[in-house]
């Protein structure tokens, strides 16, 4: 049986988009909905898995037909493509995605935490982007098969810490290919547009203007 997604019109063309980056960076991307706790009905996390590790994710104003359903980036991308192109239902309701089969097992591991966050930090976008294009200097240099190698995403090229509370984080290549490869701040922001960065425990997130990356090994809050 095909897993459905019921997605408000309106939000339909923002599911697109981060299905169709997910699959165009891995073709055998998942994507993993789950409804909000404590949010209004029918507002949802969507998750996506990326070839560099970290996790993006969106709300979006859509609803499983089961709880935290997982299926493929490229499915779901094909579905809202299909669904865009019918256009809108005339009583004005959600639209029903057929998202192909699930694929639960393939999931590579636990979600973030929805609380509890602590912001450290606050970063340019700019300062990310700069760090985006340096390491794609370095792929270009040392190109390989399955991608830039784990030595450079592992690299961490980035500090944040708040003195105040004796706080400290790392970030990693990895943290911030994902944020940029996923659309999730600006091609070409001003200045002042600000990344957050927050941490809770071994989990950390990165807030950009469209979306949100979660990371967990390796980037860890440190009491100085």
């Amino acid at each position: 049986m095909a897993e459905t997604l019921a997605v408000h019109p309106p939000a339909l063309r923002d599911l697109g988009i981060l299905a169709r980056r997910a699959a165009g960076l891995d073709g055998t991307a998942l994507l993993r909905v789950r409804p909000r706790a404590g949010e209004p009905a029918g507002l949802a996390r969507v998750f996506v898995t990326t070839p560099f590790g970290p996790l993006g994710c969106r709300s979006i104003a859509a609803a499983p037909g089961r709880e935290s359903m997982v299926v493929r980036a490229d499915a779901v991308a094909a579905a809202a493509e299909a669904a865009a192109a019918a256009g809108p239902d005339p009583g004005g309701g959600p639209v029903t995605l057929d998202c192909g089969a699930a694929a639960d097992a393939s999931w590579p591991g636990a979600l973030p935490p929805e609380t509890g966050f602590e912001l450290i930090d606050v970063v340019p976008a700019p300062v990310l982007l700069d760090l985006d294009e340096k390491a794609r200097a370095v792929t270009r240099d040392t190109p390989t098969p399955l991608g830039p190698p784990a030595s450079l995403l592992d690299q961490e090229v980035l500090e944040v810490a708040d003195g105040d509370r004796g706080l400290r984080a790392g970030v990693r290549v990895r943290e911030i290919l994902a944020l940029t490869r996923l659309g999730f701040i600006p091609a070409e922001p001003p200045a002042g547009e600000p990344v957050r960065v927050s941490a809770r425990g071994r989990w950390t997130r990165l807030d950009g203007r469209f979306g949100t990356v979660f990371s967990r090994a390796g980037f860890d809050v440190i009491a100085l």
